[in-house]
């Protein structure tokens, strides 16, 4: 895995490469933060259409009920783009074709049918064609929506899961006890991943120890579910960050660099210093990060869409 760095690393980077240490003319929150969060938006982009696989999430099952036709996409899919949709039939899950909406009066039946062969989209709704006449359980590929970049608010030098308190170094001035505030709600990030661990509300701050309320005041905050306690999970060297986001970027080491020259091109802009050889350096991190699958094991395979194949779930054993 790739050194891992922080959001403030970002920052950092950005400053040192613009030669800027003036916040009056370049502030963090106001123009370096928004940029690297476009950049990271844009990377993802590229990323959806040639390399999705570290983008996808772990796919939603669930149970539709009895003749439901329509479904809303669950959130937190990224540019709600939908990669593939399976149905369970007999335990064994098969793949739903997409099909335009332009075609969807091909596809409706008066007659219903046990489960539907395909499905279109349109805005935040799925409809399944011809209409199902029972209920049936499906399964839902999709991309992750990017966690918004935030600076950090300490990393984790020490644990107390049995007083539900975590000890940080440099604790930073985003995090509030105001029960009725969100700075109240934090992350605890991974700190290699920029996974987000959990999400706890802040009980009180005593010096740089941040001690949780093991009952929050609101269960769920930014559609992320609060927890009352620590875990196992937390390590030393984790981050705590607002609520909002992670404080770690990927650990891609591409993707890094096309962050920080990114924004380092639109604040050189700002600053009216900005140069062609700028956009050259940034062209060629975008280039590596278009790249990023390059190397990798391919997944392509010939897909037996005619009903004159049959799949094959169980491998024949071989006679001798």
């Amino acid at each position: 895995m790739s050194r891992f760095r922080t959001v403030d690393d970002a920052v950092a980077d950005v400053r040192s490469i613009c030669d800027e240490s003036n916040i009056a003319t370049m502030d963090n929150n106001r123009d370096i933060l928004p940029s690297l969060n476009r950049a990271q938006e844009y990377a993802y982009d590229i990323l959806s259409k040639q390399y999705e696989d570290p983008l996808l999430l772990p796919p939603v099952t669930s149970s539709i009920a009895y003749g439901t036709s329509e479904i809303t996409l669950p959130e937190n899919i990224f540019e709600d783009r939908i990669q593939k949709i399976e149905f369970e039939n007999a335990g064994y899950f098969y793949e739903c074709k997409r099909i335009s909406y332009r075609d969807i009066s091909s596809y409706e039946t008066p007659s219903k049918v046990p489960i539907p062969a395909y499905y279109c989209l349109f805005g935040r709704t799925v409809r399944f064609l011809p209409s199902p006449d029972g209920s049936f359980r499906m399964r839902i590929w999709s991309l992750k929506e990017p966690d918004q970049l935030v600076v950090s608010q300490g990393r984790i030098s020490a644990i107390n899961i049995a007083s539900n308190f975590i000890v940080v170094e440099d604790l930073g001035s985003s995090i509030s006890t105001s029960a009725d505030s969100l700075a109240s709600y934090a992350n605890v990030i991974d700190g290699q991943t920029g996974l987000i661990k959990l999400t706890l509300q802040v009980g009180s701050i005593l010096g740089s120890r941040i001690t949780f309320k093991t009952s929050p005041t609101r269960s769920v905050v930014l559609n992320r579910t609060v927890s009352g306690v620590l875990d196992t999970t937390i390590q030393a060297d984790d981050y705590v960050c607002a609520v909002q986001g992670t404080c770690v970027p990927t650990s891609s080491t591409a993707l890094y660099n096309f962050l920080v020259q990114y924004t380092s091109n639109e604040m050189n802009r700002k600053l009216k210093n900005e140069s062609s050889s700028d956009a050259d350096i940034l062209k060629k991190f975008e280039d590596q990060v278009r790249r990023s699958w390059v190397g990798r094991e391919m997944t392509q395979r010939v897909k037996m869409r005619s009903s004159h194949w049959t799949p094959k779930r169980a491998r024949r054993n071989r006679v001798h």
